[in-house]
């Protein structure tokens, strides 16, 4: 089968995947990781340029690390985000995601996290969010007012900071 593992290594209960670069892979279910005692971590750029279109994270995983799906812009779902408490840098850049719902757990939205996201429209669970990221949403149609997406620890840093965080297509009244 064309691209898919290309390395595995150690027993079920252990192993350890490598996936290839520009995998056929479009998408991986929560029953891939059935078997697995426990993932635990997911390497960077783990999933970044693949043919990704959804992906259940393994609840094991409490970090979405750097650049983990970084210019996979065929990924159109996420789920399985739950227990997530850190997302690296650029985690999500140049995706197709349209909606996003945040990880409750995260309180920091990271630099360049959804970067260049051109279908992003829609974010929900900011509410515990207490700190956003230089240039987050630079390049997505979240909206014109980041302020109302995120907890009020940190809506006025984002509306002081809306030129820097998301870029030029926000109005200047944001």
């Amino acid at each position: 089968k064309k691209g898919f593992v290309c390395a595995w290594e150690g027993r079920m209960d252990t192993a350890s995947v490598t996936l290839c670069q520009n995998s056929v892979v479009r998408s991986v279910d929560l029953w891939v990781f059935v078997g697995v005692a426990a993932v635990t971590s997911v390497g960077h750029s783990a999933f970044a340029y693949s043919g990704l279109r959804t992906f259940a994270w393994p609840i094991g995983a409490t970090t979405v690390p750097r650049s983990a799906f970084a210019n996979t812009y065929s990924l159109r779902g996420i789920t399985g985000l739950e227990a997530v408490t850190l997302v690296g840098t650029v985690a999500f850049t140049s995706t197709g995601l349209e909606s996003f719902a945040w990880p409750v757990g995260a309180t920091t939205v990271p630099d360049f996290a959804f970067q260049w996201c051109s279908s992003l429209t829609a974010i929900s669970g900011m509410e515990g969010v207490t700190k956003v990221g230089m240039k987050a949403f630079v390049g997505t149609e979240v909206g014109t007012d980041v302020g109302t997406l995120v907890g009020s620890g940190v809506g006025m840093l984002v509306g002081t900071l809306v030129g820097t965080l998301v870029g030029t297509r926000v109005g200047t009244g944001a």
